[in-house]
Order: C-alpha cells, then sequence, then structure tokens
C-alpha cells in the first residue's frame, strides 16, 4: 500500500513557488485515496474542473468515510488551492502534521480538522464544516502554527464572513492576525488554559462574537479593535500589551480584564451592557524590566476611557494608573469600584480624582476618599497657575503648604513650631530694642506706625487679652496664623479617620 513516508513520493516533498509538477502531485493524491480506502486501481480520476469523477458507488462510500493525511507538504499557488477540490468527494477529513504554502484552503462538503499542522504563507481563513473528535478540541485549528499573517473576513462591510464554528485552540501566530467583516458563531480562540494559544498582533474590525471571545496570558504588541459587538463573556486576563484599542464596541456580558498590564489603552465611544472588571490590572509604565525601555513621553501612557458607558457596574478594584487617568467623558448608572485604586497625579484631570472622590464616599470608604480630594485640590491648585494671582489661588496655596489639603497632620505641626520660634525671637527683640538699633533715624516713623496698628488691634476684643503689650499687631497676625495650623492639624487628624 502506499504510503506517504516514501521520500520518492511528490507528496511529502517541500514545494516551493515554483513548482511545476501539481498535476503530478493531484495524481498521487488520487493514488493515496485509493489505497487508504482500498479501491480499485484508477477507481479515480479528475474531470477538467479538476475535481473527482468515479462511480456513484464509489463516491456514496467516499462520502460516508474519514480520510487521514499526515505529512503531507501541499504546494503553493493558485494551483495548489485547486488540488483540495480533490478531497470534496470525501465525507471527513482530518490533516496531522501537515505543512500548507498555499493562501487558502476551500473545502466546502467535507468535515474537516487541522491538527498539529504548519501554514507557512500569508493564510486566509475560510468557513468549513467541523470534523469532531471526543479525543480533541471542537475547533478547527489544534496545535497549528502559523508563519506568515492569518486574516478573515468578507472585503464587504455590509456582507459579513459567518464562521460557524470555533478556529483556534493552543496554535502560534508569529505574524499579525486581522478579522474584517467577520462573524463568529464559535470561539476565536479556545477560552480553556489548557490549551492557550499565542499571538502578539491582533486588529479585528466590524466584527460580531457570537460565543465568548478569550484572549489570556499573552504577551501582545498590540490589539485594536473596533466596531465590533461582543454577544459573550469577553475575558482579556493577565496579559502584557503595549497598546490597547477598543472603538464604538458594545460588550453584551460580562467583560473581564483581570490583572492585565497595558503601556497604552485607550476605550472610546463602547458601551458594557453588565459588570465588566479592571481588577488588579496596571496601565502605563509596566513594572519590572521593560520599565526601563519606556520612552519618557509625555501623557503616552494616560489611560483614556472617552465617552464610555457602564450600563452596570464596573470595578477598578486594586488597578494603578501609573502615567494617569481620564474619566472625564464616562457615563455610568451605578458609582464604579475604586477601592485600593492608584491614579498618579501626572496628566490626571480634576473631573476624574473628583469622580472617584464621589464613588469611594458613595461606597462607605471616606479614608480613601480624602486622598482623592487632596489630589482634586492639588490639581484645581495648578490650575489656577495658568490663571492671574486671585484671592482663591492664594487661599489653596495656603492649603496645600500648611496640610497638603488636609491628608498631613505633620505639616502644620512643623509650621506651628516655626512661626512660635519666629514669635520667640521678636519677643526677645522688642525687649533689646533691636528694631530700633537697625536704623535710628526711621524709630520715629516706626513708633507713630505700630502704634496705629497695635491701637487698631487693640480692637479685637476676643484677642484683646492675648495681645502682648507694645506688640499688639504682630500678635494678633500671629494668633490668626496660629488658629489656621491648629484647625489644620484638628482636620487632617479627623480625615485620618472619617471626612
Amino acid at each position: 500500500m502506499y504510503h506517504l513516508f516514501d521520500s520518492e513520493r511528490v507528496l511529502s516533498e517541500v514545494k516551493n513557488t515554483e513548482f511545476s509538477r501539481h498535476n503530478d502531485f493531484a495524481k498521487l493524491l488520487l493514488l493515496y485515496i485509493e489505497d487508504f480506502f482500498n479501491l480499485e486501481p484508477d477507481s479515480l480520476a479528475l474531470d477538467v474542473r479538476g475535481k473527482v469523477k468515479a462511480s456513484i458507488e464509489v463516491l456514496r462510500l467516499l462520502s460516508k468515510k474519514e480520510l487521514h493525511l499526515f505529512y503531507i507538504v501541499f504546494p503553493p499557488g493558485e494551483e495548489g488551492e485547486k488540488i483540495f477540490s480533490i478531497l470534496e468527494c470525501v465525507g471527513r477529513l482530518r490533516f496531522t502534521q501537515c505543512s500548507f504554502l498555499v493562501g487558502r484552503i476551500e473545502l466546502k462538503k467535507p468535515k474537516v480538522s487541522f491538527f498539529d499542522c504548519e501554514f507557512i504563507s500569508n493564510y486566509d481563513v475560510l468557513d468549513m464544516n467541523l470534523r469532531k473528535d471526543k479525543a480533541y478540541d471542537d475547533c478547527l485549528y489544534q496545535r497549528c502554527v502559523f508563519r506568515g499573517n492569518v486574516s478573515c473576513g468578507s472585503d464587504e462591510r455590509k456582507e459579513r464572513l459567518i464562521i460557524r464554528h470555533s478556529l483556534f485552540s493552543d496554535c502560534k501566530f508569529f505574524g499579525r492576525v486581522r478579522f474584517e467583516n467577520a462573524e463568529l458563531q464559535g470561539y476565536f480562540v479556545d477560552g480553556d488554559p489548557r490549551y492557550p494559544s499565542s499571538l502578539s498582533r491582533l486588529k479585528v474590525e466590524n466584527c460580531i462574537f457570537q460565543n465568548g471571545f478569550y484572549i489570556n496570558s499573552q504577551k501582545m504588541a498590540y490589539a485594536y479593535l473596533t466596531s465590533c459587538v461582543f454577544q459573550g463573556k469577553f475575558e482579556f486576563k493577565q496579559n502584557s500589551v503595549d497598546r490597547l484599542i477598543f472603538d464604538n464596541c458594545n460588550f453584551k456580558k460580562i467583560s473581564d480584564f483581570y490583572a492585565s498590564s497595558i503601556r497604552r489603552f485607550t476605550l472610546r465611544k463602547s458601551i458594557f451592557d453588565t459588570f465588566v472588571g479592571f481588577e488588579e490590572c496596571h496601565f502605563g509604565v509596566l513594572p519590572g524590566p521593560r520599565r526601563r525601555s519606556i520612552t519618557p513621553e509625555i501623557g503616552i501612557g494616560l489611560a483614556c476611557f472617552i465617552y464610555v458607558t457602564f450600563l452596570e457596574f464596573a470595578s477598578f478594584r486594586g488597578a494603578r494608573f501609573n502615567e494617569g487617568l481620564d474619566l472625564e467623558k464616562i457615563n455610568t448608572i451605578e458609582q464604579p469600584n475604586f477601592h485600593r485604586v492608584f491614579v498618579s497625579f501626572a496628566e490626571t484631570p480634576r473631573e476624574t480624582f473628583r469622580m472617584i472622590k464621589h464613588a469611594l464616599d458613595s461606597h462607605g470608604a471616606h479614608i480613601e476618599a480624602n486622598k482623592f480630594f487632596a489630589l482634586e485640590m492639588k490639581r484645581r491648585k495648578h490650575e489656577f497657575l495658568r490663571s492671574r494671582f486671585t484671592a482663591d489661588r492664594l487661599i489653596y496655596a495656603i492649603n496645600h503648604r500648611a496640610s497638603d489639603f488636609g491628608q498631613s497632620y505633620l505639616l502644620p505641626v512643623m509650621w506651628i513650631f516655626v512661626f512660635a520660634l519666629s514669635f520667640y525671637a521678636l519677643c526677645k527683640g522688642q525687649q533689646s530694642n533691636m528694631l530700633y538699633k537697625i536704623y535710628p533715624p526711621a524709630n520715629e516713623f516706626i513708633a507713630a506706625f505700630t502704634e496705629v496698628l497695635n491701637e487698631i488691634a487693640s480692637s479685637v476684643i476676643p484677642f484683646k487679652q492675648f495681645l502682648r503689650t507694645g506688640m499688639e499687631f504682630i500678635s494678633l497676625i500671629f494668633y490668626v496664623v496660629f488658629a489656621v495650623l491648629i484647625w489644620q492639624v484638628i482636620v487632617a487628624l479627623k480625615r485620618m479617620i472619617r471626612r
């Protein structure tokens, strides 16, 4: 019986782009089918269209049988693609450890599966009938390697290519994976963690995913998803991605981004119908060795949520936004969860800090909310720096210096000590007439001026009994300063417990 390990046979030889013996390959493939099913010699032949012709009995037999093809290197080019029409006569096809140099495989009738195969050229995924096997996953391509770019879809936006079955399980993609104008009724990648696929570049546009969408534990250069609808669960967990963009996407079921590290993240004009979780995610500069390779461009790692709608609960618990977060243009029905979240002050707008503060307050996390209240005030202070000097700007500056907007009780205590030393030095200077020894010709003017100020200060009745004789005005100023600083200490201590 003829078999494919025979090195003298064309079937097992490596073909290049100049391979011209497609007819020989086709004849040998017919011979292999005859031998595999123990048919009479010359039972099969090819018609002018390159399809198998045989007796009705033989064709009926083949349509009920399964053909196992292994260790075959299929030739390239359009002629190589036509060879697959020979296999349309068989009911079930199983490709094992085969190599394909063709750009596409079109098989409409047989049920097909590819196991441990290699696709060397750029490859276009088409819809096929799935050959199911209890020993393997229900995916068309299992443990396959794709050396070139992989694409799937239609050229027309209004006519999506429908893929009825799950596609990839435990596959490796060395090139770009692109889906455009397609509808997947099965899985894109098998979500079973025992059979993870590996891909680094993904671009999806105008696609519908009827089942779950699972990409987990990947190290990716980029993933762009535009105008997509995810009808099933969306998982993007424990990935490390340099660039991740969602634009005009709808998520109908639970979406989970747990523990992913994303350097540059943009989510624009998208809707989450149910729960979405960004828990324990890292945005911006990634932790670990990759930190050194990142260019220090301002705002490059700012996580942006632009016109995003959360119809149910969103959780950012434990997330870190290392280069800032922009939530100014989101819409929420329920207050998101921001417990243990870290948001860098750089590039983060004031409205984002306000929203986080309000969300934490609504969940009773007042101590955490106080931190974001301080960040909100700091951002407001920075906004004043771009405008002319006003009383508000002065008040914000004093609050910042005095107690970091109520976040530090040590700062006001330090300032109390500094001002106490200053007042003590002034009192000693008054006792020794140091002021009048500085410039004696001005003593008369200074005495008249200070006398008026001291009389005005003495008119403030609540403080009159506490004012130092001869230094009433200066004493009043220091009493006001001490009162403000003591209040800052009280506020800071109070905010350590509750605002």
